[in-house]
């Protein structure tokens, strides 16, 4: 069975996706409250961008973790 994604802050995966995600969420939410209907396209931007830089980092932290235990 898969370890699970444990939601505490010593969980170093946990810390930055908490750091990340919900300030561009909050961000997004303003543009799509305040911006002009042509910048829309920001707020999908700007979330595939965090999701992207997230995964990227929790794939290359895990590959580091993989070759610090082996």
């Amino acid at each position: 069975m898969k370890k699970r994604f444990a939601l505490q802050w010593q969980n170093v995966e946990f810390r930055v996706w908490l750091l990340l995600l919900p300030p561009i969420g909050v961000i997004s939410t303003l543009i799509l409250l305040f911006a002009d209907y042509e910048y829309r396209y920001l707020i999908s931007v700007l979330l595939l961008a965090a999701w992207f830089v997230y995964y990227s980092w929790r794939y290359l932290y895990r590959r580091n973790l993989k070759k610090k235990c082996s």
